[in-house]
């Protein structure tokens, strides 16, 4: 198995299978490849933002307490505490938990498709094999888009000008 020449997803580790299979009959259409490279960037990056402002959030939520008795100043306090509930809000507005599983489920059913490509697994076992991988990739973007855009729908909204 080859080795990633720029750092790859895990810094320097071994390509993906899809990545290492990328020349071989028969070949994965670009478009194809193109949704399987977006999704696997936009989980790893929804997976890192999410990690990160959870830690920042439980990190902030538990300071105000010692904050307010190492400087015996409760205003230092209660600016640690909103810094918390402005990372709290950040993290419900940008959704970043549900953007990487939803992105990732995303990328397995592409990588699952690809897979029953690569090996003719039905209905990838005929001369129409790349049309019918493109479109069932196609399908599995517009039902991921169409689940995002509900997703997004359903958020509270603000307060209202007329309250």
């Amino acid at each position: 198995m080859a080795k990633a020449s720029k750092g790859g997803a895990l810094g320097g580790a071994e390509l993906h299978w899809i990545e290492d299979s990328a020349g071989d009959e028969p070949v994965v259409p670009a478009s194809v490849m193109a949704k399987w490279r977006w999704y696997r960037f936009g989980a790893t990056r929804a997976c890192r933002w999410s990690h990160r402002s959870e830690v920042l959030n439980l990190a902030l939520a538990a300071l105000p307490p010692a904050v307010t008795l190492a400087v015996n100043q409760p205003v230092a306090g209660a600016t640690v505490g909103t810094a918390a509930v402005i990372v709290a809000g950040i993290r419900s507005t940008f959704r970043w938990q549900e953007n990487w599983i939803s992105r990732s489920r995303a990328r397995y059913a592409v990588e699952r498709q690809i897979a029953h490509f690569k090996h003719h697994v039905p209905p990838c076992d005929n001369a129409d094999a790349a049309a019918v991988l493109v479109k069932t990739v196609e399908d599995i973007a517009e039902a991921e888009g169409h689940a995002w855009e509900n997703n997004r729908r359903s958020l509270p909204s603000g307060p209202s000008v007329n309250s």
